[in-house]
């Protein structure tokens, strides 16, 4: 598979908004393992302020993880953020597991000024409900925020339209 597409002309710096989906390799459910779970978001935490981006909303699926991040300062660097959290992460798991974690790339969305947001978060915290995981999020462990605790990130996006992308759409995706 190749790698997905990135928008062209645009550098992925700054102050920006991107709802991020990143798969597994060959999308296998390695992210059924809590601890797993649990090691995967560190990585992408810590490395979010070594590049000035904020993981505002995640998800992390059997098969793939959904992030909003937002740039905190003109030097936020996406690109970079997310190069450099998938390689700790991997190197992580295939230290443990002697095999790939993640398919090369990622999907990105990204948001015009706050346009959607709400509802952005909204489709990441109800990915598992509709995948049939479970009937309430609250019954979901994998899903949060660095800038949100759960009850208070369910208040904000309590309303939100519902967004889905078109590429998301398709069928065969989750």
């Amino acid at each position: 598979m190749s790698r997905p597409p990135r928008l062209k002309d645009f550098d992925y710096r700054g102050l920006l908004r991107v709802f991020l989906t990143i798969c597994t390799r060959d999308r296998s459910p390695f992210f059924s393992d809590g601890l797993l779970v649990r090691s995967v978001m560190l990585r992408f935490l810590q490395t979010a302020g070594e590049y000035d981006m904020e993981v505002t909303t995640y998800c992390v699926m059997p098969d793939h993880v959904h992030i909003l991040a937002t740039g905190l300062t003109d030097a936020a660097d996406l690109i970079r953020f997310v190069k450099i959290s998938k390689q700790k992460a991997g190197f992580d798991f295939r230290a443990t597991r002697r095999q790939d974690l993640w398919q090369d790339g990622f999907y990105d969305h990204v948001l015009r000024d706050d346009d959607g947001m709400a509802a952005v978060m909204r489709y990441t915290v109800n990915n598992p409900v509709r995948a049939g995981l479970v009937r309430s999020p609250l019954e979901y462990d994998f899903w949060g925020s660095q800038s949100y605790g759960r009850e208070e990130l369910l208040d904000f996006i309590v309303g939100a339209e519902e967004w889905i992308p078109e590429w998301k759409k398709k069928p065969g995706r989750v």
